[in-house]
């Protein structure tokens, strides 16, 4: 595997050599910019650590509210801005696919130099620890990273465990787009993930309902069947909007609670999608273990995790159920630097039979899933 990670460093300090050398204004070009935009004003926060000047905060018009600002900054219109410069750099700060973005900049005529980079460390807003991760990380725990490695069940996951830690060392977007499909739908990926009759769904961090949406999506397209969906969403906003889809569907229970491995009181960061467990929480929220909150009768056949680092945590709490039911699996394992160390060696344990895959469900490094898949079943 090591021989597969080429990066040892990362490029943020090349691009912002780059960006200072040109001598050129420069568009921050964002997608969003609500208070949930996470991952651009830390980009954004980056910049400004490097000293990089931003002349403009830009966006599509259709995006565009006049009346929200960006981290203080006004956000202009981008085609606007470009008709004020001859010539300019862009920094795109959201993810998308990076050539076609690259190639309408380009054509403008009046853009030199598109930048990308898959970045923030996840602390900026001390919110997720460990995020990024080092070369020296990956070699000083080569041995279980490679059990890792060796136990994924095809070439695709393997590469895509390469290309997730080429791109997180380095912070260049040229690695998860090698082996990133954009048909496959995230936790339901084809080939790995096959639905049938009287499925029993557990979404953990449900959010708003995305998941629960795409399950009953992809029965109905594989002529499969439900008996029941547990959703999970401790976030109170995300709550309501969730349970003012689902309310009166006596087949999908929603539950007001985070999955853990026990019941106890937390903090807990509210921010839209990207709300999660943390010290520095401005909330607190009731968890407790799965094998404590679904029923002990109902054989749990499918389980989807994404829960914003409390992965490890929440497995560890529905450790019965994954023994008795042997369900699938779909684990998020990018929030940490040690998700892919723990997670599949843990699920191993709980079930020496389960096939393991990896996919990549997004341009950056990010919505890394682990789905695992008993092959006795």
């Amino acid at each position: 595997m090591i021989e597969n990670i080429i990066e040892r460093e990362n490029c943020f300090p090349r691009i912002a050599r780059e960006i200072k050398n040109s001598g050129l204004p420069l568009l921050f070009y964002i997608l969003y910019y609500s208070k949930n935009s996470i991952a651009e004003k830390e980009l954004y926060q980056l910049c400004l650590s490097e000293n990089i000047r931003i002349d403009n905060v830009v966006i599509d018009k259709k995006y565009l509210n006049e009346k929200e600002l960006f981290e203080g900054n006004i956000v202009y219109d981008i085609d606007d801005i470009l008709t004020k410069h001859d010539s300019i750099n862009v920094f795109v700060a959201f993810v998308g696919d990076d050539e076609s973005i690259k190639e309408k900049l380009l054509k403008t005529n009046r853009v030199q130099n598109v930048f990308f980079y898959d970045g923030g460390n996840g602390d900026s807003f001390g919110i997720i620890k460990n995020y990024t991760i080092k070369y020296d990380y990956v070699r000083d725990n080569l041995t279980e990273f490679e059990w890792v490695y060796n136990n994924l069940d095809d070439e695709l996951s393997r590469k895509t465990m390469c290309a997730f830690f080429n791109q997180r060392i380095s912070g260049d977007r040229k690695y998860i787009k090698e082996v990133y499909n954009p048909f496959d739908s995230q936790y339901f990926p084809t080939g790995i993930i096959n639905l049938s009759a009287n499925e029993i769904f557990v979404d953990c961090g449900a959010c708003i309902g995305s998941a629960v949406d795409n399950f009953l999506k992809q029965l109905k397209s594989s002529h499969g069947s439900y008996y029941k969906i547990y959703a999970f969403e401790p976030d109170s906003i995300n709550f309501e909007k969730l349970n003012s889809k689902y309310a009166g569907n006596e087949k999908i229970s929603l539950i007001h609670k985070g999955v853990w491995h026990k019941n106890e009181v937390l903090k807990f960061n509210s921010n839209g999608p990207s709300s999660m467990i943390s010290d520095f929480g401005n909330k607190t929220i009731v968890v407790d273990a799965i094998d404590s909150m679904v029923s002990t009768d109902e054989h749990i056949s499918f389980i989807k995790m994404d829960v914003e680092g409390a992965e490890y945590e929440a497995l560890r709490g529905a450790e019965k159920t994954i023994r008795k039911n042997k369900p699938k699996l779909a684990i998020s394992v990018y929030h940490k630097q040690d998700d892919l160390l723990i997670i599949p060696a843990y699920i191993k344990r709980l079930e020496p039979n389960y096939r393991l895959y990896l996919r990549a469900h997004r341009y950056r490094a990010m919505e890394v899933v682990l789905y695992a898949v008993n092959k006795n079943i």
